[in-house]
């Protein structure tokens, strides 16, 4: 009952229709002001056409903006990979090694290396392999998984590990000082399955990632043996 003699009051008072006339009044305002932000022109017809060329410095403004943004991340990308690339000495290397850091260094897929591997094949007189695979010196055979208590074990060999990884590095020292680092993670929530892997770093060789020397799998906390093993 109280609600019906308030919309009474307020259809006889007249507050409704002066609010409906402020709001067309402020809408009416907000176009006035677009119509003056995109700057309309009159054409002899008496229809009004927007004025294209300030919409066209507004875009190029935008895109020249974009252009300079594209270009400062383009420079920096490549400055970073030219920093990633210091160390290396490609005067030394040979084709095959050349391209086989290529391929590594960009992650490119077999098929466009072994695209690669044709063009220079057929334009070029180098001596090349003919397929990725033999390129990369792709690994085969099944790794060797030993078990270890309750769990499983992959031992990776660090003589193997340093040669893999240092192969197109340029190494100045003659005595290299390695860091070890062995910690372990949970694989999922719902499960006690752990992953142990053991990372060595050279320390004079900072700008080197840590290198994966072997790996533990288990349900518990890896034993003595895995601690014991010879790396």
């Amino acid at each position: 009952m109280a609600n019906e003699n308030y919309a009474r009051y307020l259809k006889k008072s007249g507050v409704l229709y002066r609010r409906k006339r402020k709001l067309e009044e402020m809408r009416y305002e907000e176009e006035d002001d677009v119509a003056a932000v995109l700057s309309f022109d009159h054409t002899n017809d008496g229809m009004v056409e927007p004025n294209y060329d300030l919409a066209a410095e507004c875009i190029c403004d935008e895109s020249s903006t974009n252009e300079e943004e594209n270009i400062k991340f383009s420079s920096s990308s490549s400055e970073e990979e030219s920093d990633s690339n210091e160390g290396i000495d490609f005067k030394t290397m040979t084709i095959t090694d050349c391209l086989r850091y290529f391929a590594l260094f960009t992650k490119q897929k077999h098929s466009a290396v072994n695209l690669l591997l044709t063009i220079l094949k057929t334009k070029t007189n180098f001596v090349l392999p003919r397929d990725a695979r033999t390129l990369l010196n792709t690994n085969r055979s099944k790794p060797v998984i030993n078990a270890i208590g309750s769990g499983s074990f992959w031992n990776r060999d660090i003589k193997k590990a340093l040669m893999d990884n240092l192969r197109f590095a340029v190494v100045a020292d003659t005595l290299l000082s390695l860091n070890i680092f062995i910690d372990g993670l949970p694989l999922h929530k719902s499960s006690n399955m752990q992953f142990w892997p053991i990372l060595i770093s050279i320390q004079e060789m900072p700008l080197i990632a840590p290198i994966t020397v072997a790996l533990f799998c288990g349900r518990t906390k890896p034993t003595k043996a895995f601690l014991k093993g010879k790396y």
